[in-house]
């Protein structure tokens, strides 16, 4: 055995080191040379509204925790334009697609013939949706979730408390009969003109700056129908204010954004979470990997599965069961329009009044809701939430990859007929021709509105993509999955694909804290 000589070690040489270890003992914390920290109790990925429950669950127990988000942070401004503006899909804050040197806050997917927007920021969903706070229908619920929550558990427990977390409040009487919301009003109109009443919704919205905005102290945001690329000014109450605040403050939770965790493997006990950071352009700057006790996963219905799946292609998670993959849906999402003779003039953005259409044994039930859009445009719109506990699809794999592809149809036959139906009786009730779909056959009446639907069009779109590790199938009751006991999965995958009639920020969250209760009764 060759041993290799030690280099000689002079008297001077030990008084050199002695003397530098003296120093750099008595140097500030921050200048001291340390290695950065890649073991931790617990990993959170995400910060959608899943992902900051688990992350304020574990802070305020104490945990050593990391939050991984792969998008940017983003401070609110009272007057300039921090998120893209409008429509400004070109503004470098707009959309994600890193492999064109873009890391904006909105992620748009295409898989097969529906496409498919999410979060890409701290606060993941809450900076791109529309503020409604819903819980599901208490008829359907049964129907949808199998497992999980019984239904007087979720809203006697975890709704009131996820909505006092999410400081959700309905629209107050003198914001609602200001101007920018008179869309919304003649929307409630046409609605009860067809026989359905509405009411108001609970949102996320602040509407102590949408008063500002209204008196004109702050840049217009929320009442300019900004809301897709984020509310510059702070007028929607973003999850980075809520749950994630309350887990920074905690001081056991810390967060690194530009993580993208590329893949997941099981090491001698633990979880190894595989992560590239970013810059702002999308570059890959390094390469890391984090090892944890507990793993929550929170990167969406699509980002989890995604990862959850690759990862077994990989070898990294072997033990999946066959459930992961499946009871893919979304939410029942379809749109139609009328445009009307009203004036050309920006109407406000958020979700805040709904009808619930109950009365066809013929079709679906659907939540009823309008928003505004950015644009000056003469119409009113009818976007529907519908009560699906049957059209779902799963995902494959295509070129050694996990891929969602969606078939013509495949689940949204059912939920284009619902929100056909609602069109053409509004049509009927308030007037106009109405297109189903477009370029469709008209239907008869006067001509003070036109209205198209998206149904049976070929393509479809969904903010709310729901489902793939569905709970009770891919996990246990209380969201840890099957075969991997250390990973708990606390956002929309969890959904069997369907929030019953729901927008589902809010049962999203309500599930992620029954999750987290047995998660630390576990620990």
């Amino acid at each position: 055995m060759k041993i290799e000589p030690r280099p000689a070690v002079s008297r001077r040489s030990v008084l050199l080191g002695a003397a530098a270890a003296i120093a750099a003992g008595a140097l500030p914390a921050p200048v001291r040379a340390a290695p950065e920290q890649t073991r931790f109790a617990a990993i959170v990925i995400g910060t959608g509204f899943g992902g900051v429950v688990a992350a304020a669950r574990l802070g305020a127990a104490g945990v050593d925790t990391l939050v991984l988000e792969r998008g940017r942070s983003y401070d609110h401004d009272d007057h300039a334009a921090v998120y893209a503006a409008g429509t400004d899909v070109l503004h470098p804050n707009a959309l994600w697609e890193p492999a064109l040197g873009r890391t904006g806050v909105l992620d748009v997917e295409v898989a097969g013939t529906v496409g498919v927007a999410r979060g890409a920021a701290v606060g993941g969903g809450s900076v791109v949706y529309h503020g409604a706070t819903v819980p599901p229908h208490p008829k359907y619920y049964d129907k949808v979730f199998r497992h999980g929550p019984r239904y007087p558990e979720l809203i006697g427990e975890y709704v009131p408390r996820a909505v006092r977390r999410l400081r959700a409040a309905a629209i107050p009487d003198d914001v609602r009969c200001s101007r920018p919301f008179a869309a919304m009003v003649e929307f409630e109109q046409s609605m009860a003109r067809a026989g359905w009443s509405c009411a108001s919704l609970l949102s996320t919205v602040n509407w102590d700056v949408v008063r500002r905005e209204l008196r004109g102290e702050v840049r217009p945001s929320m009442t300019a129908g900004e809301i897709v690329f984020g509310n510059s000014n702070g007028s929607k109450r973003e999850l980075g204010g809520t749950y994630l605040r309350t887990a920074l403050g905690s001081g056991s939770v810390r967060l690194r954004t530009l993580q993208r965790v590329t893949g997941l493997s099981q090491e001698r006990g633990r979880v190894a979470v595989h992560a590239e950071e970013l810059d702002a352009a999308g570059r890959v700057l390094r390469r890391r990997t984090y090892t944890c006790d507990e793993l929550y996963l929170g990167a969406g219905a699509w980002g989890s599965t995604e990862l959850l799946l690759n990862s077994r292609l990989a070898g990294g998670l072997t033990r999946l069961n066959e459930h992961v993959g499946t009871r893919v849906g979304d939410n029942g999402n379809q749109f139609s329009a009328r445009l009307v003779g009203r004036p050309l003039e920006l109407q406000a953005a958020p979700i805040v009044t709904s009808a619930f259409v109950d009365d066809d044994p013929h079709h679906l039930p659907v939540r009823v809701e309008t928003a505004g859009l950015p644009l000056p445009l003469p119409l009113i719109s009818y976007f529907t939430e519908t009560v699906d506990w049957e059209n779902r699809t799963s995902w494959t794999t295509v070129g050694g990859r996990a891929a969602l592809i969606v078939a013509p149809a495949a689940i949204t036959r059912d939920a284009g007929a619902a929100n056909a139906r609602i069109l053409r009786r509004v049509t009927d009730a308030n007037g106009g021709i109405a297109l189903d779909p477009l370029p469709g056959a008209p239907v008869g009446g006067p001509v003070p509105g036109f209205g198209t639907s998206s149904n049976a069009l070929p393509l479809s779109f969904t903010a709310h993509p729901l489902g793939g590790v569905p709970i009770g199938l891919a996990t246990d009751d209380t969201g840890r999955l099957h075969g991997h006991p250390a990973i708990r999965v606390v956002d929309g995958a969890l959904n069997p694909g369907n929030a019953c009639g729901a927008n589902p920020s809010l049962v999203i969250t309500a599930f992620a804290e029954y999750v987290m209760d047995r998660a630390r009764e576990a620990a």
